[in-house]
């Protein structure tokens, strides 16, 4: 990412600094588990939880890992971007910090 502030190559807009991030959200059917044999469960409402990672490149090292198994040595680099705040275009940077 260059110095000064960024312009969007399609349109000239400004170009604003983020991140990927996606949601995952799990969800538990049976909130009482084991203890729930024989008991209403009409009241209890089904339990939630959402969690955000980040998005990465993933790319081979050249190197091999293991004793005995032998397999190819990846590192993670995080994604950073810019997105224009005109018309919405994204660009996508494997950053090193």
């Amino acid at each position: 990412m260059s110095q000064g502030e960024p312009t969007c190559p399609k349109c000239g807009g400004k170009m604003v600094d983020g991140a990927v991030k996606y949601v995952m959200e799990s969800s538990v059917s049976d909130p009482m588990g084991s203890f729930s044999t024989g008991l209403s469960m009409g009241g209890l409402s089904r339990m939630t939880s959402e969690v955000s990672r980040s998005a990465h490149w993933e790319e081979k090292t050249g190197k091999k890992t293991g004793l005995i198994f032998k397999s190819d040595e990846t590192r993670q680099i995080r994604l950073r971007g810019l997105r224009c705040t005109a018309c919405g275009y994204i660009e996508l940077y494997a950053s090193k910090r």
